[in-house]
Formats: structure tokens, sequence, C-alpha cells
């Protein structure tokens, strides 16, 4: 969990995260949810949790039956003050992250009634659950409506990605008209994810971006095709994970994989032939000597051999 919330949002979450850990219960606040597969209830596609936030924000996972009264008493809330109140400002919550809601069915056989309830309630994404397979991992044998948060948003300074910031078993002697109230009080409290740059994170010393090119000062300059693959105004198009600043294996499109590193270039190894070679720099990628058979090589040479 985030280091950095501050002492008013961990009240907030220690009011509202009313649910105790249960026995045999998998996951509650502060864990951080594995990826799960469902069907789309509406379409009959398999989509899973990690695709519904792919585009990061809050997810709020709401469980329900079509003939449960305390699921048609909440879900009247949830549209008005989570569905309603969030369409108003774009879907977005007030740090601008998108906030999504999921329904879950647990009642199976019902094709029509379940469709028929989420239509009622605007529901506009519903996915199965007809067995509390993924219910039960957070309410072992509870009954519905069962509200789940979790932050799918990346890199947000307020909470880990794919992390339950509430759950609320509401139904019968604890349920609450104020659900939504209790709800928007969590979704609010999300941040939005810092934008991270890729090429930095693996390359923490490089230069750039410059006019979308960067350079690591020993291996020259290239901009980021989609990164991992960039094009470097060298080599051309390479694959480069990298492992340090000092250090790349790449993959060129002609020669295969190499090895370079800050302290050896410009000689390159390359690895399909096991031996080193030393390219000359400047030749836009086509001049290299061969360690081995002591003769300067045309990339054509290499690649064919």
């Amino acid at each position: 969990m985030k280091k950095e919330w501050n002492l008013l949002w961990i009240t907030l979450i220690g009011c509202f995260s009313s649910l105790p850990v249960l026995s045999g219960q998998t996951y509650a606040v502060g864990s951080v949810v594995e990826d799960y597969s469902f069907t789309d209830f509406k379409t009959g596609e398999t989509v899973s949790l990690y695709d519904l936030g792919a585009d990061g924000g809050v997810l709020v996972l709401e469980w329900y039956a079509y003939w449960c009264p305390f699921c048609f008493d909440s879900a009247g809330k949830v549209e008005s003050g989570v569905i309603e109140h969030y369409g108003m400002t774009n879907g977005e919550n007030n740090h601008g992250v998108p906030v999504k809601h999921i329904a879950l069915n647990v009642q199976g056989g019902a094709e029509s009634q379940g469709l028929a309830f989420a239509n009622n309630f605007g529901f506009g994404t519903v996915v199965e659950d007809f067995d509390r397979s993924f219910f039960n991992l957070f309410s072992p044998g509870g009954g519905q409506p069962l509200f789940v948060i979790i932050n799918a948003e990346a890199n947000s300074p307020t909470s880990d990605q794919w992390e339950v910031l509430y759950t609320r078993l509401n139904y019968s002697g604890n349920f609450d008209s104020d659900i939504d109230v209790y709800l928007r009080a969590v979704i609010d409290g999300v941040e939005k994810g810092e934008v991270v740059d890729a090429v930095k994170a693996v390359f923490p010393g490089v230069v750039g971006p410059v006019e979308g090119y960067y350079q690591l000062p020993w291996f020259g300059w290239f901009a980021d095709i989609d990164f991992p693959w960039v094009y470097h105004t060298e080599f051309g198009y390479l694959y480069l994970p990298g492992q340090s600043d000092s250090v790349v294996i790449t993959y060129d499109l002609e020669l295969g994989w190499l090895y370079a590193s800050e302290s050896y270039y410009p000689y390159v190894y390359l690895y399909s032939q096991a031996r080193w070679y030393y390219y000359q720099e400047g030749s836009l990628g086509e001049w290299w000597y061969d360690t081995k058979d002591k003769v300067w090589k045309q990339i054509g040479d290499i690649a064919g051999g």
C-alpha cells in the first residue's frame, strides 16, 4: 500500500471499509487483486478484470441478483449517486480519474430478468459471476449486493494499481441508504497516475527527448517508435529492452541479438555467430570489423553468413 496517504484519507478508509476479514477471504482492503476472467453478460464474450481497467481509473464493482430487494434499493442509489453523478463530469472524479461501474450478475438461468434489471438502473458493463467464484474472494458465503472499489490507475500517488480500496456487504441488517455517499468518498480520494516516460524508466541517464529523440551518450540517438522498439540513427530499427544505462541487449532486424556495453562499445557481440565485431561509427550500420577473421565486412555479408 502506498505510504503517501494523509491521515484524513486513512481515516476515511477505516470508516467506510466496513467488512472485517472473513475466514476464507482472499481479498480485503489493501490487497492487490490478480486478473480474473468473466463472461460479458450482454455479449457472451470473455473479458478480464484488467481488460476492464486497461485505461486506468477507478472500478466500482456491484454484485446483484434481479430478485433481491436490497439490490433494487441500492442500485437506485448507485445509479443516481455514482453512475449519473460521474456521468455529469465526463465519467471522471474530482482529480480527473476515470470512474467505471461494473455490475456482476450472480443469478444464472434468468437472462431476461437480469438484463431488465441492468437496463433499468443504467448498468453499462455487466459480467457473469453465476457461481459467485469472484464474489467469494471478497465475501465467502455472503449475500448480495456486495460493493468493491478497486484502483486501476497506474502510478497513482494514493494507492497501488489493482489495490482494493473499499468493500461493503450491503443487505438485510447492514443495509444503508447512503451507500452512494460512501462510494463517492473513496472514489474521489483516488488521484491521477503520474505519466511515466518508458525510455527513462529503463535508461534513467538517457538524454532527451529532443524533438522525439533520446541519446545514450555512448550508444547514440534513437527515437521511441513503440518502446522498446526504437529507430536508431545508426542502426535503424532496434528492439532495445536494455538492462541498465551502461548495457544494451538489443535485437537488430538484420543481425539478430547483439550485446553492447559502455565499457566495450563500439565493440559489439553478435550472439548468432558467437563473436565480437568492431562497429565503424558513422557508417550508418554498414561497416563492421570481424575480430576473429580479421577483416572488414559489410552488414549484408555478416547477415548472410
